[in-house]
C-alpha cells in the first residue's frame, strides 16, 4: 500500500470568520478533501489570536498554529525567502494548499496550488478599501502566482481573466460545490411573495440598481414582493449607501440552513454583480430548483445558458423587465454541477505531480 503524500492546507484564508463565498467556498474544498482520505492533512493556521478549526475537521486531520503576526509573515514571504510554511510546521511536507491568494514561501520541491476566485482586485479595484488596495499591492499577486505549481479556478471566465492578467500558467478549472446541507430533499415549498440577494454590500454587487429595478417593478404589483438582501458590509471594500424602503429588508448574515429555507420559498434569486468570477449563490438557487436573474454578462451565460432570466445590469428599466420576467418563472430543473465529479477533480488537481 502506497503511503499517503502529505498536504498542509493553509487556513489563513478562512480566519477571519467572515461569511462570504470566498470563505464558503475554501470551506467546501477543505472539507472534500478531508472527507476522500487521500492525504495526510496537516491544518495550519497563523496568527497572534489563537484559532480553532472546526472539531469535525480534527478527525482526519492534524492542527498546527504559529503565532507570527502576519503582518510580518506577509511581509516575509513576499521580500524574502524566509519563515518557510514547512520548517515553521516542523512537518515533512509533499504539497501544499491554499484556497485564496496569500504570500508563502516553501521549501524546494514541495508542490503548491493555490486557488484564484476571480480578478476583482485588477478588474474592480475602486471598490476595495484603500487598506485592501495597499495589501494587494504588498502581497503581490502576480508573484504568487508564478510561484504556485498549479493555479485552479472556478470558470473558463476566470482562466482568461487570469492569463490575460498575469500571463501564462498551469491552470485547472475545478467548479465549486455546495456543501452537503444543500443536498437534501426536493423543494416542494410554495414560492412566497419575495426575492433574494445574496451577497457583500459593495459596489461591484451593484445593489443600487437591483434596489431601483426591483421598486420599479414593485409599483407595478397589486400584491407587493419584498426583496431580502442577504449579507453584510465587510472591511476590505468601500462602505455604499443603500435606499430604505418597507419592501426592503437586510437580513445581515444567515448561517447555511437559514440561507437555504429563505431561498427555498422565494420567488427566485436576483444576482446582478458587475463582475465575478463564478456566483456562488446563484448555484445555491438552482440547486433548490428556484429561478435567476443574473447579469448578461460572463461568467453567467457561460456557467448557466437558459437556466436564467438575463438582463442589463446597467440599466434599471431592464432590471426591472427582469424582475418581471423572474416573478412569472417558476421552479426550474436542477442543473447545478455534480458534488461529486467536482469533488473528485479537485482530489485528482492535488494528487498530479
Amino acid at each position: 500500500m502506497s503511503k499517503k503524500p502529505t498536504l498542509i492546507i493553509d487556513l489563513r484564508p478562512i480566519q477571519n470568520n467572515n461569511y462570504n463565498g470566498v470563505t464558503i467556498s475554501s470551506k467546501n474544498w477543505i472539507e472534500a478533501i478531508l472527507e476522500s482520505k487521500k492525504f495526510k492533512v496537516i491544518l495550519w493556521s497563523n496568527s497572534i489570536k489563537k484559532y480553532s478549526p472546526p472539531k469535525s475537521w480534527l478527525k482526519n486531520s492534524k492542527h498546527i498554529h504559529t503565532k507570527i503576526p502576519n503582518k510580518l509573515l506577509n511581509l516575509c514571504h513576499s521580500l524574502t525567502p524566509w519563515l518557510r510554511i514547512d520548517k515553521l510546521t516542523k512537518t515533512k511536507t509533499d504539497k501544499y494548499f491554499c484556497p485564496d491568494l496569500r504570500p508563502f514561501n516553501l521549501s524546494k520541491k514541495i508542490q503548491s496550488f493555490v486557488y484564484i476566485h476571480d480578478m476583482a482586485f485588477v478588474k474592480r479595484k475602486k471598490d476595495f478599501s484603500l487598506k485592501t488596495r495597499l495589501w494587494y499591492k504588498l502581497i503581490n499577486p502576480k508573484k504568487i502566482y508564478n510561484k504556485a505549481s498549479t493555479v485552479i479556478t472556478n470558470s473558463k471566465f476566470s482562466k482568461t481573466e487570469i492569463l490575460s492578467e498575469l500571463g501564462k500558467h498551469n491552470i485547472k478549472i475545478i467548479e465549486p460545490f455546495l456543501s452537503k446541507d444543500w443536498y437534501t430533499d426536493k423543494n416542494n415549498s410554495k414560492a412566497l411573495k419575495y426575492f433574494v440577494t445574496v451577497s457583500t454590500l459593495n459596489k461591484r454587487k451593484n445593489l443600487e440598481r437591483t434596489i431601483n429595478g426591483f421598486l420599479k417593478f414593485n409599483k407595478t404589483q397589486k400584491k407587493k414582493y419584498k426583496l431580502y438582501i442577504v449579507g453584510k458590509h465587510e472591511d476590505i471594500f468601500k462602505k455604499i449607501e443603500l435606499s430604505k424602503n418597507k419592501y426592503i429588508k437586510f437580513t445581515g448574515t444567515l448561517n447555511e440552513k437559514e440561507k437555504i429555507n429563505l431561498i427555498k420559498k422565494s420567488s427566485g434569486l436576483a444576482y446582478l454583480s458587475l463582475y465575478e468570477g463564478f456566483g456562488l449563490p446563484v448555484l445555491e438557487t438552482i440547486k433548490l430548483c428556484r429561478p435567476v436573474l443574473v447579469s448578461e454578462s460572463s461568467p453567467f451565460t457561460q456557467l448557466y445558458k437558459n437556466n436564467g432570466v438575463y438582463c442589463d445590469p446597467y440599466d434599471d428599466k431592464s432590471i426591472k423587465e427582469g424582475f418581471d420576467n423572474l416573478a412569472k418563472t417558476k421552479k426550474v430543473k436542477d442543473q447545478s454541477f455534480s458534488y461529486t465529479k467536482s469533488k473528485n477533480r479537485l482530489i485528482k488537481a492535488l494528487q498530479s505531480n
